[in-house]
């Protein structure tokens, strides 16, 4: 049982360290590379809360829980992000075309 709590504090720390990336990665305007580690860590978070609830480790669990509610919201906001990255995309792409268009 001591080792399986060992493991479920290491995977808490993973998670931990990868979402501290993901913020990292978000304040220096990489919203993609960002939630691309959200849901690493989040995906992190979701099994340790399962397996701190196998282990009776409530500590843990309540921590994991935490953790994966600040990352959920924070991944929403990168999501948003992200889309609002890939439309400004897509209309200076469109924007070009659209004037090649109307000379020709």
């Amino acid at each position: 049982m001591a080792e399986r709590a060992r493991d479920l504090a290491r995977t808490v720390q993973q998670a931990d360290e990868v979402l501290h990336k993901a913020a990292d990665l978000d304040a220096g305007d990489k919203p993609l590379e960002a939630a691309e580690q959200y849901v690493i860590g989040i995906g992190l978070l979701r099994t340790a809360v399962k397996e701190g609830k196998l282990c009776r480790e409530d500590s843990t669990v309540k921590r994991s829980e935490r953790l994966l509610t600040s990352a959920s919201e924070r991944f929403k906001v990168c999501e948003g992000r992200v889309q609002e990255s890939r439309a400004a995309d897509a209309s200076s792409k469109s924007a070009p075309a659209a004037a090649k268009g109307g000379s020709g």
